[in-house]
């Protein structure tokens, strides 16, 4: 038996490498996709006046990618604890931030359907209780001590 748990954990590990390395090589699709659309999202949405569903698309596309951008950074070698920390946690909120848009989209879009504001203000309301649900979650995590 203590033979094979140095084997699992080299299998593990190598997971862990893979996993990390997917994770890089789609992220960088995504800032590469994102970058080489700019100058169409130039002549469509940042030419004209500045309107809800525009604020709603930038919102959209920068939190991800902003997202995005904060997860990469975690993968930067040598990086001091402190710093570390700052990553994470700037990562979580933004990545808390990303259902904002998501949730103000289905509340306009039940209201577009149904015309009915108690329905689109539940549905907002609902689509706001994951960022709830997870900052409790990592506010417990942190006080406890657990990953």
């Amino acid at each position: 038996m203590s033979r094979d748990a140095p084997t699992i954990s080299v299998a593990e590990y190598a997971g862990v490498v893979i996993d990390n390395y997917c994770e890089i090589a789609a992220t960088a699709l995504i800032i590469y996709e994102s970058l080489i659309i700019t100058s169409q999202e130039a002549r469509y949405f940042w030419s004209g006046r500045l309107t809800g569903a525009a604020v709603l698309f930038y919102l959209n596309k920068y939190l991800v990618l902003l997202s995005f951008v904060y997860t990469m950074m975690g993968y930067i070698p040598g990086m001091s604890d402190r710093r570390c920390t700052h990553v994470v946690q700037t990562t979580f909120v933004i990545e808390m931030l990303v259902y904002l848009p998501w949730a103000a989209f289905s509340g306009m879009r039940a209201y577009a359907l149904c015309r009915s504001r108690i329905l689109s203000i539940l549905i907002f309301c609902l689509s706001v209780v994951p960022i709830v649900v997870n900052w409790r979650r990592d506010a417990r995590r942190q006080t406890s001590g657990t990953d």
